[in-house]
Order: structure tokens, then C-alpha cells, then sequence
């Protein structure tokens, strides 16, 4: 599948259908992976405690995770493996 665009690191919108337009249905969240988002949110401050990084270098390394996903993974084919829906959310 193709990835259509990128919202943070680890979620996305991929192209199921090959309709090359973004669907309610084809977004997804990677699932067990965890990318900094350049947001404050209630796991900022642990995950700034567990990495030993002050708020503005948090911020910096979610925008520079964002901006390499868009850069490396828009347009780009990607292979999914294993795909497993949960009921309450599109983790795959």
C-alpha cells in the first residue's frame, strides 16, 4: 500500500483501496510504537523524565520525527504485515 500522507511518526493515511484519496478508513496508528509528538500531552512529561530531555528538546525531536516520516514515508509503498484491527481504534 501506498502511504498518503503522515500525521506524526507513528500514524498515517495509507491507500487500502488505491483510490489515491485519504478514506475515513485508512488511517492508521502504529501499534507498541510510540513516536515523540511535538504536543504537549499527558505522557510528555514522563517520557521528558525517562529520556532526560527539557521540553523544548521533546518539542524539537517531535517535529524533526514528524518531518522525517513526511519526508521518507509520503507517496512512499509500504509493506503491512500482520494486520489486526482493534475494535475501538485502527491500530494495525
Amino acid at each position: 500500500v501506498v502511504v498518503l500522507d503522515v500525521i506524526e511518526a507513528d500514524e498515517f493515511y495509507i491507500d487500502l483501496n488505491n483510490n489515491k484519496k485519504i478514506d475515513k478508513n485508512e488511517k492508521i496508528s502504529l501499534r507498541y510504537i510510540s513516536a515523540l509528538k511535538p504536543i504537549k500531552n499527558i505522557y510528555t512529561d514522563k517520557i521528558m523524565q525517562q529520556m532526560d530531555l527539557s521540553f523544548d528538546e521533546y518539542l524539537k525531536a517531535g517535529y524533526l520525527a514528524r518531518a522525517w516520516a513526511k519526508e521518507n514515508l509520503i507517496n512512499k509503498e509500504i509493506e503491512i504485515i500482520g494486520l489486526n484491527k482493534c475494535k475501538n481504534k485502527d491500530y494495525w
